[in-house]
């Protein structure tokens, strides 16, 4: 047996030329290994950080690099699997450099974005498909695109091959495939008054509660309400939006050729209802916002390196949303409005159609009063 091999040996203090020990036959092959006889040893130099391995002829050093030097000097399995960048199997570790999952990796926890890192990327080693990112404490997006070609966002709830109910997100539209709608009923807005849609394009009206369960006992128009909505009904009514007109940061300026609009101004409904003793603003008609100022809010992101020091991705900025400056604004909700001037109107037919029977009942007898005295009159 190698006096080297035998425990009960072990170590030999002056070991002779022809003793033999057990080494690997090639240098970075473990689990070969074969005899060799110390003789050969005598005129090889091995340095500080070398070791010394038998080809299966002859002694060669063989270097230790500066990872195996620490894993040889590891004392403990943590030590050892930090020696050579290892996924240690419990505890916390830092762990540098790309590593490359050939197979389905599963984490049993959440994963964490930390502040130097913060992106999660997919794609094939050279186009990026999709991406999450952390930019800044107030700032989160997930985008999907290849070789900075913006690409679509498939959210499917159903599974990743069900389009059912599907909704996708590009830079055209987001198309939602599924009931949009509030979690709590009648608890929030769609739009507000400081961020409004443009256009609401519906092949059918807009359904509105109008349930009589709901209601206090509806009763018709007093005679100041009356007269105050029968009046807003003879406003001017026809206008043009000014930015429009006059252009703006979103569109080119149309003068004249922009088109027209009707309907009275707030301002304009509010003076008639003072001039009636009324109160504008205890009508749901009526409505008046204001919002505070708001400032820029910018997607910020660090430069990121990879292990061997290139810079893969240059540190930058971009705007999320613009600053909004505080405002004010008057609207009405039209269709409440509407529905009182026609109320005002249809009573106002009411009374013509009533003088119009007095008149007609004033009339017909006084047509049977001129017959009648006709008929008597002697020819």
């Amino acid at each position: 047996m190698p006096k080297y091999a035998d425990p009960a040996v072990f170590p030999v203090t002056a070991p002779a030329a022809t003793d033999n020990v057990m080494t690997r036959t090639a240098a970075g092959t473990d689990g070969n290994f074969a005899l060799g006889n110390l003789a050969g040893l005598a005129p090889l130099a091995v340095a500080a950080d070398q070791s010394a391995y038998f080809t299966g002829t002859v002694w060669a050093p063989y270097t230790v690099t500066s990872v195996g030097r620490t894993l040889l000097a590891a004392t403990t399995q943590a030590a050892q699997r930090t020696a050579i960048q290892a996924v240690g199997l419990s505890g916390d570790e830092d762990i540098a450099g790309i590593k490359n999952f050939t197979q389905t990796a599963t984490f049993a926890n959440f994963i964490r974005l930390t502040t130097t890192g913060r992106r999660m990327e997919w794609g094939d080693g050279t186009n990026t498909w999709g991406a999450m990112r952390a930019s800044n404490t107030s700032v989160f997006t997930i985008s999907a695109g290849q070789s900075g070609t913006p690409g679509q966002i498939y959210l499917r709830p159903n599974g990743d091959t069900v389009t059912t109910a599907q909704s996708i997100i590009d830079t055209a539209s987001m198309r939602i495939g599924t009931i949009l709608r509030p979690v709590t009923d009648n608890s929030v807005s769609l739009g507000e008054a400081a961020g409004r849609w443009t256009t609401v394009y519906a092949v059918n009206a807009t359904i509105n509660t109008s349930d009589a369960r709901l209601k206090t006992e509806p009763r018709q128009l007093r005679d100041a309400e009356f007269k105050a909505f029968s009046a807003i009904c003879r406003l001017p009514s026809v206008w043009r939006w000014l930015r429009r007109v006059h252009g703006d940061e979103n569109c080119e300026p149309e003068g004249r050729a922009a088109r027209k609009h009707f309907g009275p101004t707030v301002q304009a409904a509010m003076e008639v209802f003072a001039d009636h003793g009324l109160d504008a603003f205890e009508n749901a008609p009526f409505c008046y916002d204001e919002w505070k100022a708001e400032p820029e809010v910018w997607e910020e992101w660090p430069e990121e390196v990879n292990d061997v020091g290139e810079v893969v991705r240059e540190a930058g900025r971009q705007m999320v949303s613009p600053a909004r400056e505080s405002g004010s604004s008057y609207s009405f909700r039209k269709e409440e409005l509407l529905c009182g001037m026609a109320s005002a109107l249809a009573r106002e037919i009411d009374e013509k159609d009533a003088e119009i029977t007095d008149l007609r009942s004033i009339l017909s007898d006084l047509v049977a009063r001129v017959a009648a005295l006709e008929a008597g009159r002697t020819p």
